[in-house]
Order: C-alpha cells, then structure tokens, then sequence
C-alpha cells in the first residue's frame, strides 16, 4: 500500500511540475512577443514577405525568388531619386570598407536611401554587417541584405521614392515599424 501511495504522490509531483513548466515557457513565449511588438522592430531572417502563385498548366513552371525582380536596378534608383529632388552620391565600394559595390548614396530633408549592388551574396553579408554598425534602429525605416543588394531607408517614402513596390526578400531584414513616416 505504502507503495501504491509513494507512487500516486510522485506521478501527481511530475505532473504538477510539468505543468508549471509548460505554464513558464508559455508566459516567456508571450513576453517576447509583446515586446517585440511593444520595440515596432520587425526581424525577418530568410524568406520574408513574398507570395508565389502555382499554376497547374503543364506549360508554367514555379521559378525560384530572385532579389533582382525587386531591387530596381543602379540606373532606375538614379532616375527615380533624381527626379523626386534627392542629392545623390555614387561611389565604389560599401561606404569607406574594401567591399567593391556601387553605392548610391541619396538624402532629401530629413529623408535618405543608401543601396549597395554588391559583386555576390556573400559580400552583401559582408556589407549588411558594416550597415548595421553604421545605423541604428532609430535610424531607419527598413534596413536590408536581399540577395547581393544592401540598402537602408529613413522611412516608406524613400523607398517608394526609390522604385521599390514590396518588401519581398531572401536574406536579412529589419522593419521598424515607427520610422514609416518621414521625420
């Protein structure tokens, strides 16, 4: 009997403990998510923000991501700045590092749009680090390394202004949500 009892009392501990476990990994689950909520600061590492429509006909094929179909290309982000009053730099590499990129660099007010067209992915990565020493969160709108580009945005209206029309990406991104509007 003594047995049987020993045995009741520790199964209803383990599952008492248990219980408080999943309880405490829950509310640390809910903790971390309001306050990223509570930051406006949106990680997303990967694929972000894209959709993909399959068609069943046997003559479309799926085609995989590609940055380049949503980072406009050098001469389009000149026009497009250039024609909306931003000054524009243009230099060789990603701000003073050894990375080879074009770089167009473009401020208007309080506004500003740097994107780096670098040589591969890999140095994209390089650059993205040398941008987020460069920045702060309260910097920027989105900051980003989709693909072998790198770019940074003060807030939505310079990144329109610069030709983008989504946030599709395949790399690193951060959003913050309380820069959307001009300063």
């Amino acid at each position: 009997m003594n047995k049987r009892i020993c045995s009741v009392v520790i199964s209803g501990l383990m599952l008492l403990t248990l219980l408080f476990g999943v309880m405490g990994c829950t509310m640390r689950i809910v903790d971390a998510s309001s306050e990223s909520a509570k930051s406006g600061i949106e990680r997303n590492y990967g694929l972000a923000y894209q959709s993909v429509t399959v068609n069943l006909d046997e003559n479309d094929s799926i085609g995989a991501f590609d940055a380049a179909d949503v980072v406009p290309a050098e001469e389009t982000v000149s026009a497009n700045l250039e024609g909306k009053d931003y000054e524009i730099e243009q230099t060789e590499t990603v701000f003073e590092s050894d990375i080879e990129a074009m770089t167009i660099s473009a401020r208007k007010d309080n506004s500003f749009c740097i994107i780096s067209y670098c040589l591969d992915q890999a140095e994209a990565e390089k650059g993205f680090a040398i941008y987020e020493k460069k920045f702060s969160e309260d910097d920027y709108y989105i900051m980003a390394q989709n693909g072998a580009f790198v770019y940074c945005m003060s807030d939505e209206n310079a990144f329109r202004d610069a030709g983008f029309s989504e946030l599709a990406n395949s790399g690193i991104q951060i959003i913050n949500h309380y820069n959307v509007e001009a300063r």
